[in-house]
């Protein structure tokens, strides 16, 4: 599961509204029925049957979901083995949804009562629901690892079975207690309506924690990917400015001329500069008076 609070708002919300829905549906068939008979739409087949037996169906797609769920998004506390228990839940809530349309334990009832046709046996009756609650509690424990895996699930079972147990109560109690035929039926629709509000947010919770981890799982991927190359990658360098093409006509370069060396002075031509006196100067007299 995902530790990012923001998400665990929708938990509290659907378990709300589906129990709103589920009270305004009470208020509902006692206010429209008349008041002589007000167990009216509470009875077999009626509204409040249908509504139970739609939500029932509801749990049961919902249960398929969180199996496929399981499957795309593993846990890493869950077995694979263990996500088949999605499918016993919703196979589980499918038989009940079932049993609630066609009445299929009133008919096992009289079968096993050997009647037929007759009257019911309350007790027969009664040990049947006995049964499914035991094999529902069963279920609930060989496939804990999943229902574990969420607390607030496991707080809505806990929440739907207190439910369910009031209406076990009620019917083993019937004579006991001296309620009329419209009060009973009124507390166990109620009871069944209520006990099915939280088994229906059970699964939407599952199927709501498996998404948001996905997405956190995901977010977490991204972050951790951006690290890592953020790590390797060399630090880059700025990029080397190429310079820009002149568009003026390119002169070729003009090579300077070597400089010419003096060439080294002759032997005659260094004796000639030397030479103090000319001829002529030889040939001149002597000035001086003997």
């Amino acid at each position: 599961m995902s530790d990012d609070p923001a998400p665990r708002s929708y938990h509290r919300v659907i378990t709300v509204a589906l129990v709103l829905l589920n009270l305004l549906a009470i208020a509902y068939a006692i206010i429209e029925s008349d008041p002589g008979d007000r167990d009216h739409y509470f009875r077999e087949g009626s509204f409040i049957s249908w509504l139970f037996a739609a939500q029932m169906f509801g749990a049961s797609l919902m249960f398929v979901a969180c199996f496929f769920a399981g499957n795309i998004i593993p846990m890493e506390e869950i077995r694979k083995r263990d996500t088949y228990g999605w499918l016993v839940f919703a196979a589980g809530f499918f038989v009940l949804a079932l049993d609630q349309l066609f009445r299929l334990r009133e008919q096992l009832t009289m079968v096993l009562a050997g009647s037929p046709g007759g009257a019911m046996p309350t007790g027969t009756y009664a040990m049947l629901k006995v049964v499914a609650a035991v094999l529902a509690v069963i279920a609930v424990i060989y496939f804990r690892a999943i229902v574990l895996a969420n607390f607030r699930m496991v707080m809505a079972f806990v929440a739907g079975f207190w439910f369910l147990l009031l209406v076990l109560v009620v019917n083993m109690l019937f004579d006991g207690l001296g309620l009329s035929r419209q009060v009973m039926a009124i507390v166990e629709g109620s009871a069944k309506l209520m006990a099915m509000a939280m088994f229906l947010s059970a699964p939407f919770d599952a199927l709501l924690d498996r998404l948001n981890a996905a997405g956190a799982r995901a977010r977490w991927a991204e972050a951790e990917q951006k690290r890592l190359s953020a790590v390797k990658e060399p630090a880059t360098r700025p990029p080397r400015v190429q310079p820009k093409e002149s568009t003026q006509p390119v002169e070729p370069e003009t090579k300077p001329e070597p400089e010419t060396k003096a060439e080294p002075e002759t032997k005659a031509e260094s004796e000639t500069k030397a030479e103090p006196e000319t001829k002529a100067e030889k040939a001149k007299p002597d000035s001086k008076p003997k």
